[in-house]
């Protein structure tokens, strides 16, 4: 973008192409605030062309977080803004066309949050779901320095899952949960290492004279405090490394959000796997009950078919195992090739296929 200056005010331009049509419903609700995590946003015609222009007049970049503090401030910010991006979808603003890049994010030092820019215009493939928003672009938004002493990395993690997955009942709760707590930027370890590993120094150095000297006493009592202190730092607790049970939980909690294989210790959850768009996609269900259709209002899990009707299907977890049941209209829910009664749970069992319409998920527990 091009950041240009002006009598009434500053704002960073984006060209548009000859072709591009306009979405004047997401401008102008921009423009009126809605839902308040977008930078305004105008049209400007010119001789040679059309440009978007984002107004950032006393706003700081983001990428200046060293001008920006208070880090509960900063928190709330941060969960204010994932909220709106998901309240954006009830609008029906097209998430594809979110700039979610912290070159181009800005602070509202004013009002204490974060503003986005978002392009008003028709896209090709529109998407009103959070996973519109690449996956890659939240991870590298999140891991820019606006965020470093701000967010946990379970945090970072769990925020980046609920808007790839669309769930925004985990994207609600993760950001509540920002709103509701300080992080203790345990700083204090790091600075007590740094001054046992001093003093070690400054101990070693006067042993170094006394040996010059001749005083071997005095060498030899400071070299042994030299030597001796890390050791005892480490058993009071100093230098504080993560323990194996915090690693372990870290690779479970990544392996869920991220990878394609589990490994030994995979927490017990519901993998469904199937074909959109030659896409391969895998969903997890982790809670006791999860319902599958094409309506976002109505459904945990969304697919975007014709076959598939707002409210297809429910899965609920018993004790442990897993049922699935038929809501649909049409009765058009099968398991293993067999027509399932509507309403009647049937467990599900690890190898199983549904067919849902024209959509077949193959069923497995745990992240296999």
């Amino acid at each position: 973008m091009e950041i240009r200056k002006g009598p009434y005010g500053k704002f960073a331009a984006m060209k548009l192409d000859d072709d591009t049509l306009l979405h004047e419903y997401a401008a102008e609700i921009i423009r009126d605030g809605i839902p308040g995590c977008f930078l305004p946003v105008y049209v400007n015609e010119y001789h040679n062309g059309r440009e978007l222009s984002f107004d950032i007049s006393d706003l700081i970049p983001l990428t200046r977080a060293d001008l920006i503090t208070g880090k509960d401030l900063k928190r709330k910010a941060v969960a204010d803004l994932f909220l709106s991006l998901s309240s954006s979808c009830n609008m029906l603003l097209d998430t594809s066309n979110i700039i979610l890049n912290d070159s181009y994010a800005y602070w509202d030092p004013k009002e204490h949050k974060i503003l986005l820019p978002y392009k008003p215009i028709v896209s090709s493939i529109p998407s009103v779901h959070t996973s519109g928003i690449k996956r890659y672009d939240t991870e590298r938004f999140l891991k820019s320095g606006f965020f470093r002493d701000i967010l946990t990395l379970e945090e970072k993690d769990t925020l980046t899952f609920a808007m790839s997955e669309d769930n925004e009942d985990m994207l609600r709760g993760i950001c509540n949960r920002i709103k509701g707590t300080s992080i203790a930027a345990d700083k204090k370890h790091l600075t007590d290492t740094l001054k046992i590993l001093i003093c070690s120094l400054i101990s070693a150095i006067i042993a170094l004279f006394s040996i010059i000297k001749g005083d071997l006493v005095i060498a030899l009592a400071f070299f042994l405090f030299s030597s001796t202190i890390p050791f005892i730092s480490v058993f009071k607790g100093h230098g504080r490394t993560r323990s194996e049970e915090e690693i372990n939980e870290s690779m479970i909690r990544r392996s869920i959000f991220f990878e394609e294989g589990g490994s030994y210790n995979d927490p017990d959850c519901l993998i469904l796997t199937y074909t959109f768009d030659n896409e391969k996609i895998r969903r997890a269900i982790y809670t006791d009950r999860a319902t599958l259709g094409s309506d976002r209002f109505l459904s945990d899990i969304i697919i975007d078919d014709s076959s598939i009707e707002p409210l297809h299907l429910e899965i609920i977890k018993r004790a442990d195992s897993y049922m699935v049941r038929d809501l649909s209209e049409n009765d058009s829910v099968m398991l293993d090739g067999h027509k399932t009664e509507k309403d009647r749970p049937y467990e599900i069992r690890d190898g199983q296929r549904i067919l849902c319409g024209n959509i077949e998920f193959t069923v497995s527990r745990g992240l296999k």
